[in-house]
C-alpha cells in the first residue's frame, strides 16, 4: 500500500508503508555485512551511506529528533 509521506523539509513523496526499526549504527553496519558474501565487506559503507543519505535509515539524537544534516560521501 503506497502512502504520502510528509518530509521534515516539506517536499512530499509517495512510500511504501515499512516497518519502523530502532537500532544503533553500529547494529546496522553488522546487519549489512551480514547479507553480504565474505569478499563484499568493502561496500558495507557505501551501503550504509546510502541508506542514510536517502533517508531510508535516518539519524536521531538522544532525544530521538533527527539529525538533518548530511553525511560526507
Amino acid at each position: 500500500m503506497l502512502q504520502e509521506a510528509q518530509h521534515h523539509n516539506g517536499v512530499q513523496s509517495v512510500s511504501e508503508d515499512r516497518p519502523i526499526i530502532q537500532t544503533t549504527l553500529y547494529d546496522l553496519i553488522a546487519a549489512v555485512n551480514e547479507t553480504l558474501n565474505p569478499n563484499e565487506d568493502r561496500i558495507v559503507t557505501a551501503i550504509v551511506m546510502d541508506l542514510l543519505n536517502t533517508g531510508n535509515a535516518r539519524r536521531v539524537n538522544r532525544q530521538g529528533i533527527t539529525v538533518k544534516e548530511k553525511l560526507p560521501c
